[in-house]
């Protein structure tokens, strides 16, 4: 898709699910999972994420839907226990100060989440919830502004905050789930950068050694270009190129991916040849396949140092559900 290009149309009409502001396109039937620097929750269908970070030791996820920011979600690695209490209750005092007047009622009924209750109006609330999980050591924090009458507003905050779950330290996350990539890497890989674009999303992966302070020189490119009935060429191999601008790819050949056509091309940095016969060239492969119950490209680079090998099949990127064969 042309770099230049920019829409001004109602992307949800000609690809539901899919929102200019990085919409999280999975769905059941009771909300949408997100996965995230190994954290799991579910949030209600609408709401996009807006703002998002990928450092591991400390970020936060923000959402809104329609009209108004829903959710913030915050993360944060720490050394030992925290005094949730006496966090807590600074922020309460804080708060205070901060909005004078305003109540505050103690969080109820959301099992190990500890917390309070800001009540804007009577039919506005803000709640402020924490929990530490002990055995990743990590600080979790979720900001929830409720609307409408406080029945709906507490069966909301009970679903969002009973389905949270910490899964993994954020640098040992391994399933990604948001801006319509549903995507798993292998041990090792981890989140470096992301680029989110109305219909063009990709995620950046490197690899980090055993010992997690070096990296390995291995990396991974996962993206997916969307609305692709309305540009993409009828000969695929010409976007293989395009995917790994730093490798120059051998003929493509042909395969199935989830019961799509694909083409698989393998390719090398281009060096001078001593380099190369030193081995310090990169290697990499590339698949492309083309998903039309998505409206979707899909595609997974790797480049690798040419003693440590990383084929495209060592990571999973889901498009349709169907079968991958």
């Amino acid at each position: 898709m042309p770099a230049g290009n920019r829409f001004r149309i109602d992307f949800r009409s000609v690809w539901p699910g899919f929102g200019c502001r990085g919409h999280v396109r999975m769905t059941d039937d009771s909300g949408e999972i997100v996965k995230w620097l190994g954290i799991r929750f579910r949030v209600p269908k609408g709401w996009e994420i807006v703002r998002h970070s990928v450092n591991s030791e400390k970020g936060s996820l923000v959402f809104v839907d329609r009209r108004r920011e829903t959710l913030r979600l915050f993360w944060r690695d720490c050394e030992r226990a925290l005094d949730l209490n006496r966090m807590l209750d600074d922020q309460r005092s804080k708060m205070a100060l901060e909005v004078p007047g305003g109540r505050l009622t103690e969080l109820h009924g959301v099992g190990r989440w500890q917390g309070f209750v800001r009540e804007q109006s009577e039919n506005e609330r803000v709640v402020h919830a924490a929990h530490f999980d002990s055995a990743s050591l990590r600080l979790i924090e979720v900001i929830v502004t409720e609307t409408g009458d406080a029945a709906s507003g507490k069966s909301l905050r009970a679903q969002l905050l009973g389905n949270l779950a910490v899964t993994s330290k954020a640098e040992l996350a391994r399933e990604f789930r948001a801006f319509g990539l549903d995507v798993v890497v292998p041990a090792g890989f981890r989140l470096v950068k992301t680029d989110v674009k109305p219909a063009d999303v990709t995620f950046e992966f490197d690899e980090a050694l055993e010992d997690g302070t070096r990296a390995s020189g291995a990396s991974t490119t996962l993206r997916r270009l969307g609305m692709a009935a309305s540009w993409a060429p009828a000969d695929k191999s010409q976007l293989l190129a395009s995917q790994a601008p730093t490798l120059t790819f051998k003929e493509a050949l042909t395969r199935r991916k989830f019961g799509h056509a694909a083409l698989l091309a393998e390719g090398k940095e281009v060096h001078p040849r001593l380099l190369n016969w030193l081995g310090l060239g990169r290697r990499g492969q590339a698949l492309l396949w083309h998903c039309e119950a998505t409206n979707a490209i899909y595609s997974i680079t790797t480049a690798y140092p040419k003693r440590r090998p990383v084929t495209v099949d060592a990571f999973s990127m889901t498009c349709c559900g169907g079968s991958d064969a």
